[in-house]
């Protein structure tokens, strides 16, 4: 007969899960898991096409674009929509994932600088590293016929000159010991390198949280678009003006004339932006992005009040590689088709736009279709109770507008974590132990290398074992390497 023994569950605590979680953060392989995860991120955002926001915008127009992409992946394309790739970096997972990873950096370099630092005397502790990751021990032993005095003076000011800094010496009943180091900052230089990829981690996802970004604003000659975000500025293009190569048909620069509003008030006139030209004004900044084909129209109501008379910018493409646009206005949608630009379109001649117009109430997103008409430039037609006028072809330009108030604090972490990385890198961290001991005939100087990056270690403590023996004024008796202890070679 067995007896079942009742024991009590286990509770943890929340200090347990804390403890766990900070575990969990503070480990190297998380941090690399992270970053791993964002280097896929941003391959895939350059790789995969984002959508603009007027095309997100409008439910029709975005199925539409989304039936193109259609064309290059395939059945995939509804598995990329749904993980938000055509929206990557406003996606809710990626910023996640900056958020994450930003933790993920803080909370390892903290924990390691707080490792390095010893609970009572505040000073550097030596680190274990597991006997796969230690490096082979270099030690030489020296000969000289100086006492100890003299060949630890010798010592010293052959470390001296090979850049080392003396940071400890002591005299014992065993000889004199001292512990010399070079670029001893490399540790900071590290720790700073963390610190400046987290900083530039986590203001990127204080930006994105906080700021905003219109990144395909298409604005016709002659037109203004707001926008929006509650900033009450509102661009106008007063003039389009590309140049071309004479060669290649390629555009060499293009200069929109731009007005900037602010409330319907103009604060920038006339501003010449290019490409690397941007304007800024109150944090956003507006760069020259694209252009492409427009069309100058013009919309009567029944009663023969104007409800639209401003560019139209054709930013999409019909299934027959048309130039198309949508608009909406109160009640309707137009959709506009442009003739093909290499001059083969058949359907759609030169000089008219074929126009659709739709009925759409407010509960509808496809409405009804009221009429398809051909208008010719210049000649106004009649289409479902409204008067529509081409009046002729024209250009937009395609604006990148930003406000990112983290930017400044990106470009800080990112320029810190550039130098912790260049002196962690240019500048390595050497360590030399040397122990100055009598024999009978004079003294013995036994130097070991400390555990450092191995690259250019052997030949970095060849030169100081040259320049102590060059100071000592004796060869070498023997040199010895082999598997580090834990400790190093005790001086």
């Amino acid at each position: 007969m067995t007896t079942k023994l009742n024991r009590p569950p286990v509770r943890r605590s929340a200090e347990d899960l804390v403890n766990l979680l900070w575990r969990l953060f503070s480990s190297a392989q998380v941090a690399a898991v992270g970053l791993g995860l964002l280097g896929a991120a941003l391959v895939a955002g350059a790789l995969i096409p984002r959508a603009s926001v007027q095309v997100r915008s409008s439910t029709r127009a975005y199925e539409a674009w989304l039936d193109e992409r259609r064309e290059v992946f395939g059945p995939a394309v509804p598995i990329l929509d749904a993980l938000g790739l055509f929206n990557l970096y406003n996606s809710w997972w990626f910023r996640l994932l900056l958020c994450w990873l930003a933790v993920s950096l803080g909370v390892y370099v903290f924990a390691r600088t707080e490792r390095r630092i010893h609970p009572r005397r505040g000073t550097l502790a030596p680190t274990t590293r597991p006997a796969a990751a230690r490096s082979v021990a270099l030690s030489s032993v020296l000969s000289s016929h100086q006492d100890v005095e003299d060949a630890a003076r010798a010592a010293e000011h052959g470390l001296r000159s090979c850049g080392y800094a003396i940071r400890s010496a002591r005299t014992g009943s065993e000889g004199v010991h001292l512990l010399a180091e070079r670029n001893r900052w490399h540790r900071l230089a590290n720790v700073a390198s963390h610190l400046g990829m987290a900083g530039m981690l986590i203001a990127a996802a204080v930006g994105q949280l906080t700021g905003w970004q219109e990144p395909a604003a298409a604005v016709a000659e002659g037109s203004h678009v707001e926008l929006g975000h509650g900033s009450g500025l509102s661009v106008r293009v007063n003039d389009f003006t590309p140049s071309w190569h004479t060669h290649i048909d390629a555009p060499r620069d293009y200069v929109t004339d731009l007005t900037l509003l602010k409330d319907g008030v103009p604060v920038r006139e006339n501003f010449l932006l290019r490409v690397n030209a941007p304007l800024s004004y109150e944090g956003v900044s507006i760069h020259q992005a694209f252009f492409g084909p427009a069309i100058q129209l013009r919309v009567r109501g029944a009663g023969g009040a104007t409800l639209y008379h401003q560019g139209l910018a054709l930013t999409q493409r019909d299934p027959e590689n048309r130039p198309a646009g949508i608009m909406s206005l109160p009640g309707y949608r137009l959709e506009v088709l442009a003739p093909r630009l290499d001059g083969t379109d058949t359907v759609v001649r030169p000089g008219t736009t074929r126009i659709r117009l739709y009925r759409v109430a407010a509960t509808e997103t496809e409405g009804q279709l009221l009429g398809e008409v051909d208008a010719v430039r210049g000649t106004p037609v009649a289409a479902g109770g409204l008067t529509l006028l081409f009046e002729r072809e024209t250009q937009y330009s395609g604006l990148h507008v930003t406000k990112n108030p983290a930017v400044p604090y990106v470009w800080g972490g990112a320029g810190l974590m550039l130098v912790g990385m260049m002196y962690v890198f240019a500048l390595p961290y050497r360590q030399v132990r040397v122990r100055v001991e009598a024999d009978g005939v004079g003294s013995t100087v036994t130097l070991v290398a400390g555990r450092s990056r191995p690259m250019g270690r052997s030949a970095e403590f060849e030169r100081v074992v040259a320049a102590i023996t060059l100071d000592l004024g004796a060869g070498r008796r023997r040199t010895r390497a082999g598997e580090e202890k834990r400790d190093g070679i005790a001086v």
